[in-house]
């Protein structure tokens, strides 16, 4: 079995953009099957993340940096 390169995007933005936060998923969703078997797209959204309750919120989510692209939703 053949590992598929894998791109992490990491998705950035206030809780007020709900409806766009949704839209970004689903198109995230449509590129992964456009593309099916060449890469894997893997979405980086804090509020999927698991938190402990040991250590602050912004310590504990996925660096920017560590992505392959960043998308800023304002």
């Amino acid at each position: 079995m053949t590992l598929l390169p894998r791109s992490r995007i990491f998705i950035s933005s206030p809780r007020d953009v709900g409806s766009e936060r949704a839209l970004a998923i689903r198109v995230l969703e449509r590129l992964q099957l456009e593309f099916c078997g060449r890469v894997e797209l893997a979405p980086v959204f804090w509020e999927h993340q698991v938190l402990k309750a040991t250590d602050t919120f912004q310590s504990q989510i996925p660096r920017a940096g560590e992505a392959d692209l960043c998308v800023f939703i304002l």
